[in-house]
């Protein structure tokens, strides 16, 4: 093995560990915005606050509302979208990820793409290197 890549392996295997040491703190990171975040909303909240500005940063509430389908409720869901002129937020997209077991299954089974997916959807083979400890 040459001593090139030899180097490239070390080099991706370094970026690696440094990808997977930033992973953690940020993980510990969003953990401890979180409880901060929940802590300061309801302080400003209290106070009658809406926004303030420390440390050059403007902290300020932002409201979002949000709406989801009870999940026993789905079909029902659908049904009263479509009946009261809603029609068009009802989506049906196909699972990119169910997508691919099914081709990965093909695959596995030997079986060859059948035309009719061959027609409507694309397949894509990636190779991207992995690291684990040794």
């Amino acid at each position: 093995m040459s001593e090139i890549t030899i180097d490239l392996a070390r080099e991706f295997v370094a970026l690696t560990k440094e990808k997977r040491d930033f992973a953690k703190h940020l993980k510990v990171v969003k953990d401890s915005l979180k409880e901060v975040e929940e802590r300061l909303i309801l302080q400003l909240g209290n106070a009658g606050i809406s926004k303030l500005t420390v440390d050059g940063m403007t902290v300020y509430t932002r409201r979002e509302l949000w709406a989801f389908v009870k999940p026993e409720q789905r079909e029902a869901a659908i049904a009263a979208l479509r009946e009261n002129d809603h029609g068009e937020f009802v989506q049906v997209t196909p699972s990119t990820q169910r997508l691919r077991g099914l081709v990965r299954d093909w695959e596995e089974e030997e079986v060859a793409t059948p035309a009719w997916f061959a027609e409507v959807f694309n397949t894509v083979e990636k190779y991207k290197l992995g690291a684990r400890a040794s």
